[in-house]
């Protein structure tokens, strides 16, 4: 599993043996890291689960999913920009109450 600064943990979906050769179990380390938090990040992009992924994961899809609601509210020419400034604002504000509650 990898482990965070911050102790979050994320389980690798294969396990990595540890040879003689350190460069060669640490490549493959490298690879099962990164194909791990790729997995998890299109799982988190298909269906947000706040509580089953690492914060880096859920703060990459958040970037995808505001730049395609972007993309999408551009498309839609100046209602659409509108409709976008409406949401971000009324998310803005649960988040800041959410955050408030906890605190």
């Amino acid at each position: 599993q990898i482990r965070s600064l911050e102790g979050e943990t994320v389980p690798l979906l294969t396990q990595v043996q540890i040879v003689d050769e350190v460069e060669q179990w640490l490549s493959a380390l490298d690879v099962e890291m990164k194909s791990t938090l790729q997995q998890h990040l299109r799982q988190a992009i298909e269906k947000l689960d706040v509580g089953a992924y690492a914060s880096q994961i859920l703060c990459a899809r958040e970037q995808i999913h505001f730049t395609r609601a972007t993309e999408a509210a551009f498309k839609a020419g100046e209602d659409g920009m509108k409709k976008h400034k409406a949401n971000l604002q009324a998310q803005l504000k649960e988040l800041t109450t959410f955050s408030a509650s906890n605190t």
